[in-house]
């Protein structure tokens, strides 16, 4: 029954991808994707001569939030001598995974959902144990592991509140497959109990806490040079200050613009540096503030070795990959996209490493737990309009120590709900060694 149950998921499957090939064939020309989409159905890795006594881990992280979240467990592995092959599914995820770990670990991208293209990714790589962080299900792939003999277990599990009701209508399909997996390490309790009601058995979950508070961020001479420049090109005057708005979506950027132009009368030396979650969109975003003749600057087209170029600016559009967690330090008020409209948030963590005083929307459903604890604390102050917004940021940037108050609080957060990574790395090890 099962196996009839893949069969009629493989080929919806297909017919997705037939349905979704013209943007494939968009990406590979336009955006450059060529290399992602042949590298996700045949593994371009080089035959390694497996060491006895050195095991192979799988890890598995999406995107950039779940790159940036299994970092530090990552390292941890590589240092006690497994052997880490560390995949993603996106292009961006890829960049942030190459340019924190290419020195310690194999990366590729994560195949397609076919039983004969994950396969040959098991055959290739021999994993010891599969590694995929929060709730990554793709039946084929669980099937394949399973026929290869190879554990796979889910760490920063978490259902959202979205999630689960799509869950819940397939748990049918859902609940034979955690025959397949060993171990599910969930973010919290009500994450638990909700894969519990999909169908997961009690006796393989265990809830390890939400790695994304265990964050932490090397920096570097370059990233401090990259910090002084762009200092030079939006500090303007003794009374200057930066306002941040990072991973913003479609929509958001003109209500920004809007807000910022308000902002701008009471507070003539606060600049924007603006980050869209999707840095294709940096053009797009620019003209936005251009069209109502503010000076905006494009990251991308910024050389810090040239010495001719304009030396200031009033809004910085960031549209690059791997920077906007370090330039959380230069920011004296943080807004997090994707809350204003409803796609659910983004992740808070990496302004409050820095301690910076935290604003955020009315849709945070993905980053549900995180958003709880931050505003319970008086961390973060959550909005439920752009008009609140606006009343918000003009109350904190008069108020210094309101944001400073704000900012230590935030730091404290991490500190106290830290340890996740440990208590993962305790279930990963008590697996593979056994």
């Amino acid at each position: 029954m099962f196996q009839a149950i893949l069969f009629i998921y493989s080929i919806l499957y297909f017919i997705a991808l037939l349905i979704y090939l013209p943007r494939v064939v968009f990406q590979a020309v336009f955006r450059k994707k060529r290399t992602q989409i042949l590298n996700r159905i045949k593994p371009n890795l080089i035959a390694e001569n497996r060491i006895q006594s050195r095991k192979i881990i799988w890890i598995h992280a999406v995107s950039v939030g779940e790159v940036n979240a299994v970092l530090a467990l990552t390292r941890k592995l590589a240092s006690d001598n497994y052997k880490i092959y560390f995949s993603t599914t996106t292009v961006t995820g890829q960049q942030v995974a190459r340019s924190a770990l290419s020195s310690t670990v194999t990366l590729l991208y994560f195949p397609l959902d076919f039983k004969i293209i994950c396969r040959a990714f098991f055959r290739k790589i021999k994993p010891d144990l599969v590694v995929i962080m929060e709730t990554e299900i793709w039946p084929n792939f669980l099937e394949i592991s399973r026929r290869e003999n190879v554990p796979v277990i889910f760490i920063n599990g978490r259902i959202s509140d979205h999630s689960i009701k799509n869950y819940l209508r397939i748990s049918f399909l859902l609940k034979p497959l955690f025959k397949r997996i060993t171990f599910m390490c969930m973010q919290s309790d009500i994450d638990a109990d909700r894969i519990k009601k999909i169908g997961a058995p009690e006796k393989i979950l265990r809830v390890t806490g939400n790695m994304k508070f265990d964050y932490s961020l090397k920096t570097s001479p370059d990233k401090q040079q990259l910090l002084d420049w762009l200092g030079i090109k939006l500090r303007h005057g003794q009374e200057s200050l930066i306002w941040i708005c990072g991973s913003t979506k479609s929509n958001e950027e003109e209500i920004i613009s809007s807000l910022y132009i308000n902002l701008k009368k009471d507070f003539p030396g606060l600049s924007l540096l603006i980050a869209p979650r999707h840095p294709h969109r940096g053009e797009e975003v620019a003209n936005i503030f251009r069209s109502k003749g503010l000076r905006t600057c494009l990251r991308s087209r910024i050389d810090m070795n040239a010495a001719d170029q304009e030396k200031s600016c009033d809004i910085l559009v960031l549209d690059t990959v791997g920077e906007l967690a370090y330039l959380y330090e230069m920011g004296d008020l943080v807004f997090m996209g994707g809350s204003l409209v409803p796609t659910g948030g983004q992740n808070v963590i990496e302004p409050a490493f820095f301690g910076k005083p935290i604003l955020f929307g009315p849709s945070m459903t993905n980053f549900r737990e995180i958003a709880e604890i931050f505003t319970d604390r008086n961390a973060a102050v959550q909005v439920r309009s752009p008009q609140e917004l606006e009343t918000q940021a003009r109350r904190l940037l008069q108020n210094e120590a309101e944001r400073s108050t704000l900012g230590i609080n935030a730091r404290q957060v991490l500190e106290n709900n830290s340890g996740a990574v440990e208590e993962n790395l305790e279930v990963i090890k008590s697996i593979i060694n056994n």
